[in-house]
């Protein structure tokens, strides 16, 4: 394990990667990796074109365009991506990866548009995959010498927040750990900071870890804030602690750097960073913790989009739905319509439409069913095949019980069963279930005949509704075609 050392009575010289002088060569990335690649493009190209200078290699200034283009292209393709800014200091494979895949695809593309414009007549070939080869090469080099350079200490990239943070408690603990194992660049650990004498016990992370000790008081945090050694400070304490939170708060607002305050405490709640967001009532800050996942234009959308679909499927579809009625009529005795009692929208009842595809019941005792259930009948298997005998929801949907698209709803029995053992199972009843929805078209269809496949489902539901929008239900809806065409757990 890596440690935090306070040096010489320092509150500055910190190490958190297992050095011990601090950097003090801040590159900008960024800038310097994009000016890089543009020298070492139009570098590569002049060098190449005077290598193999020849009559048949065309007129200059037609390789000075292209070789000022391609460069250009290149660099907005990187910073589109984003790969200037994420791990350039810490994968290497990843970083060539995507430096090779974006110098291929721009230089491919271009050469295309030059072959269907005509203009690449006027090109010589060998250079073209001359200057393509040395580009890259000198694309790989670059970056193998900031790699090297780094991983020396002798640069720190400017984009890289030196953070502090003030509690060694709990909080403080985690959040630390969570620096130290990151996989990119986006903060260098200073250091804790705190003016209590903090016990072991209350020192440990959650997991029991050996906790990293603090290396100064707040008095020594705002030195190393007053001499440039600290961009950007998180105070972690318990919430319980808001008087304290509140008088550091009012010490560092005169100090030029960012400050953030840990709601790690909330986490359990199982929150996440689209679920906060800062609102004023009456100029009191406010801060909202849950939102309901479909707005009311959102919700006004989707119910508008359900009227129209249920109807018209109705009415397009009735014939097809008296052929059905009419069968199930003949093959069995029985109703043509099965009703059961579902969980539905913010934990309310109702019953659900369906037609009949078994038996008619000897026992009351609830049975999910199986593959090759006995208990269905010679039509039920085909309408359970195609799954015709879910046509009849159509009726809830118009009468606002179902959506079209959402979590599937469950029998009553069996959401008091998972309820038990899923915490967040009853958050499936934020939003109106569906007649198929995002679990049913990525494999979770049918029966849920273990604890695994019920947890598989479960995920799959939470998803849809943190990132339900209108374009994923129209999504859900086409999948949902070529599912039931495969016939996936259709029994």
């Amino acid at each position: 394990m890596t440690a935090l050392r306070l040096s010489q009575g320092s509150s500055q010289s910190v190490s958190t990667h297992g050095f011990n002088s601090p950097v003090t060569n801040r590159l900008s990335l960024p800038l310097f990796l994009g000016l890089a690649d543009f020298l070492i493009g139009i570098g590569s190209g002049r060098v190449t074109y005077t290598l193999m200078r020849r009559p048949d290699l065309g007129l200059e200034p037609a390789y000075d365009v292209i070789t000022l283009a391609i460069p250009l292209l290149f660099i907005m393709k990187m910073n589109g991506v984003k790969a200037y800014q994420n791990g350039l200091t810490q994968r290497l494979t990843a970083c060539l990866r995507y430096t090779t895949i974006e110098w291929l695809q721009v230089s491919t593309l271009f050469a295309a548009a030059l072959v269907v414009t005509g203009s690449m007549a006027t090109l010589a070939t060998q250079w073209w995959i001359a200057w393509v080869c040395m580009g890259l090469l000198g694309l790989w080099t670059i970056r193998l010498l900031i790699f090297t350079a780094y991983h020396q200490r002798r640069i720190q990239p400017i984009v890289t927040r030196r953070l502090a943070i003030v509690g060694a408690g709990h909080e403080g603990q985690d959040i630390a750990r969570g620096v130290l194992e990151s996989d990119t660049d986006a903060f260098f650990l200073v250091g804790l900071y705190d003016d209590r004498v903090v016990p072991d016990r209350e020192a440990q992370p959650t997991h029991r870890a050996v906790p990293i000790p603090a290396i100064g008081t707040t008095e020594d945090l705002l030195a190393a804030i007053r001499d440039d050694a600290v961009d950007h400070v998180i105070i972690a304490m318990p919430l319980s602690g808001h008087h304290r939170i509140r008088d550091f708060i009012v010490k560092l607002r005169t100090t030029p750097i960012d400050i953030s305050i840990s709601l790690l405490p909330l986490n359990g709640g199982g929150l996440s960073a689209k679920d906060l967001s800062i609102t004023t009532l009456n100029g009191m800050p406010l801060l909202d913790v849950i939102h309901s996942p479909i707005g009311p234009w959102g919700a006004l959308i989707k119910r508008a989009f359900d009227l129209i679909v249920g109807l018209l499927g109705l009415i397009i579809l009735s014939p097809l739905l008296l052929l059905i009625a009419l069968a199930i009529r003949l093959d069995s005795p029985g109703p043509i319509l099965f009703r059961q009692e579902r969980g539905g929208f913010n934990n309310h009842r109702f019953n659900i439409f369906k037609f009949r595809s078994m038996r008619i019941a000897t026992t009351d005792q609830f049975m999910q069913t199986c593959h090759d259930d006995p208990r269905n009948t010679q039509v039920g298997r085909f309408l359970r095949r195609w799954s015709l005998d879910e046509l009849p929801q159509l009726i809830n949907v118009i009468r606002g019980e179902l959506s079209l698209v959402g979590p599937r709803p469950h029998a009553t029995v069996m959401d008091d069963e998972y309820a038990l053992l899923f915490g967040d199972y009853v958050c499936r009843t934020r939003v109106k279930p569906g007649i198929t929805g995002w679990a049913q078209v990525n494999g979770q269809r049918g029966a849920t005949l273990s604890t695994a496949s019920m947890a598989a489902r479960l995920e799959l539901d939470l998803f849809y509704i943190q990132h339900w929008s209108f374009w994923l239900d129209l999504l859900i809806l086409l999948k949902t075609i070529a599912t039931v065409i495969r016939g996936i757990n259709a029994y």
